[in-house]
């Protein structure tokens, strides 16, 4: 088990310089491609418009 955290970047580098498993590199890009979804940060915008509405009203 490594000290540091290695992030999934540098293994896919890794891969590429030494030219080793080609469907590994192929299979890391795949998810390093797909865009993080920010739904949990619009979902806590979206309860905060909820409570001041909430709160106008009482």
């Amino acid at each position: 088990m490594p000290k540091e955290n290695i992030r999934p970047v540098e293994i896919l580098n890794f891969l590429k310089r030494h030219d080793c498993f080609p469907n590994a590199s192929i299979a890391y890009k795949v998810p390093l491609t797909i865009p993080v979804p920010v739904a949990s940060a619009e979902r806590i915008f979206s309860k905060t418009k909820l409570l001041k509405s909430y709160m106008r009203i009482l």
